[in-house]
């Protein structure tokens, strides 16, 4: 079905932007406002779809990584309790941050497993399930989701940078994490961001493998 579907790319999208800088923003870190303006065209010249509203934005920033961390010996998932702002409560989410420039994605994910959770790169197994876009409209970046199997006995201190103080650690049984994310009625704040949710649906294949559910 998907080599019957075809869709522009870049090359075919008469594209118009202005980026406002990091500093222009007041912002530090990744992200930066980009104003956009787009159109395709058939070959006629003939305009199909425009995007071009006063304030239209898209956010750009570096790519994420993702890892649904399991421990095999109790059939669990390290998850991260942090506050949020979108939805103004504590979460529950899978260890998650930013490509680092210089750094591949499979880099990247293994130094937030050290940093957030302690996960040793030598005494697990990571490998990538997946990657898609958080906000395909308002966004550039994609995430990348990888699934790691751990050994709970070898884990180490966090090395938790100074803005990330208060995260702590906490484990969800995978079973009960499964059901919550299926549930129409369950709980949101339990693995209930995009990243979270997208990484145990795509990993439920491997854990079936493993008997872990």
């Amino acid at each position: 079905m998907a080599e019957r579907i075809k869709t522009k790319n870049l090359s075919e999208i008469v594209l118009r932007e202005a980026t406002l800088t990091n500093e222009q923003l007041g912002f530090k870190g990744h992200t930066s406002v980009l104003y956009r303006a787009a159109r395709t065209q058939d070959d006629s010249g003939n305009v199909i779809q425009e995007i071009h509203k006063p304030g239209f934005t898209v956010v750009t920033r570096g790519n994420w990584v993702a890892a649904l961390a399991i421990d095999q010996s109790d059939s669990t998932i390290l998850g991260v309790i942090q506050l949020r702002a979108g939805c103004l409560h504590e979460t529950v989410e899978i260890v998650a941050g930013h490509q680092e420039p210089g750094m591949t994605i499979e880099e990247s994910v293994l130094a937030e497993l050290r940093e957030e959770a302690g996960v040793d790169e030598e005494s697990s197994e990571c490998f990538q399930i997946g990657s898609f876009y958080p906000d395909i409209a308002y966004a550039t970046f994609r995430s990348n989701l990888f699934l790691v199997f751990f050994d709970g006995s070898k884990l180490h201190e966090q090395d938790l940078e100074e803005g990330e103080k208060g995260l702590r650690l906490v484990k969800v049984p995978v079973k009960e994490a499964l059901e919550n994310v299926r549930d129409l009625n369950g709980n949101p704040y339990i693995f209930g961001d995009s990243q979270s949710k997208m990484a145990l649906l795509l990993a439920e294949p491997y854990l079936r493998e493993r008997d872990l559910i």
